[in-house]
């Protein structure tokens, strides 16, 4: 969990050296821009140090090299370099309670990594992302009630945050807080019900602003029914307003613009299993047609940020038919 890239696998990346030609979103060759060498390492440890108690750790290193093959490639010139390590790692020690069912751990990792290609065509000149993370947390689990509740504190240096409407990006330090808890009860046998909450909040430690692209408290319900083969349920999910923004600021895909209304939906789904390898299931998500839009937006890094709020669909059905071998 503490090495994963915040942004995923994004951008063009190929070997040095290796032949490349790219395509633009109509299929058009274009210049080559820039060229990425990653190389990873990771070793990971677990070991029980006595009846109920666990301590697992891990190591990662990565190597990290870039070398600009375009003038108009941020604002270097062709034949710049940069290269970089990064290391990342974790600690995790759990306590199962003996005398109730309940497993308390907590945790402290660091990640650490390079900037992106979508980054660095915006500030060649960025420094290397490091999170430092502590977390706490207990699981309850009995026969009838399934539940986790996490808390969590991270600090971060030279966070990379996009600014100046997406043209430019910039290291910050920041640090983050918040928690999650989510619980599941069997009613009886055919029924149970769940619910969830999360929240984080976020500042800008450099600026002594909100830290954007911070998601907003979000709260679901839901009820299920299962049974002889049939299945049917019940989903509401909650987002608040998230009012802790900072305007034209955000990440590669999108950029805090306003403060965001929160909102409620609901969704409906039921299905049958036909046969141990086979069921259809269908159903009806934003069923009372709600408009509202996500303060995260998972946009496209390829057409630039988004600096505008895009409406989520409305009421929509849908129908899925799995089938397993």
């Amino acid at each position: 969990d503490y090495v994963e890239n915040r942004h995923g696998d994004s951008g063009r990346i190929a070997q040095m050296g290796e032949p490349l030609t790219a395509l633009n979103f109509r299929g058009e060759p274009v210049e080559d821009q820039a060229r990425f060498l990653n190389l990873g390492v990771f070793m990971e440890w677990e070991q029980t140090l006595a009846r109920g108690r666990w301590l697992s750790a891990g190591v990662r290193g990565d190597y990290h090299e870039l070398r600009v093959q375009s003038d108009d490639f941020s604002n270097v010139s062709a034949g710049a370099t940069d290269h970089s390590a990064q290391w990342s790692g974790f600690a995790r020690y759990e306590q199962a309670l003996m005398s109730l069912p309940m497993t308390l751990y907590t945790g402290f990792g660091r990640s650490e990594r390079a900037p992106d290609f979508w980054e660095r065509g915006r500030e060649f000149f960025l420094s290397n992302e490091v999170l430092n993370q502590a977390d706490l947390g207990i699981t309850l689990s009995t026969e009838r009630v399934n539940g986790t509740l996490s808390l969590f504190y991270g600090i971060y240096d030279d966070f990379i945050l996009v600014t100046d409407n997406g043209d430019s990006a910039e290291n910050i330090n920041a640090e983050l807080l918040g928690g999650e808890a989510d619980i599941t009860i069997a009613l009886n046998a055919a029924w149970q019900a769940q619910a969830s909450i999360a929240y984080t909040r976020a500042r800008n430690k450099t600026d002594s602003v909100a830290l954007a692209q911070t998601p907003p408290l979000e709260a679901t319900l839901g009820v299920e029914f299962s049974q002889h083969g049939w299945l049917a349920g019940a989903l509401w999910r909650g987002v608040a307003r998230q009012h802790r923004t900072d305007e034209g600021r955000g990440t590669i895909y999108s950029l805090d613009t306003s403060e965001t209304p929160g909102f409620a939906t609901a969704s409906l789904y039921g299905g049958y299993q036909f046969t141990p390898m086979t069921r259809v299931t269908v159903g009806a998500d934003n069923l009372f047609d709600r408009r509202y839009v996500e303060h995260i937006q998972r946009g496209s890094a390829d057409f630039g940020v988004s600096d505008k709020r895009i409406p989520e669909p409305g009421r929509y059905l849908w129908a899925n038919v799995s089938l397993e071998f």
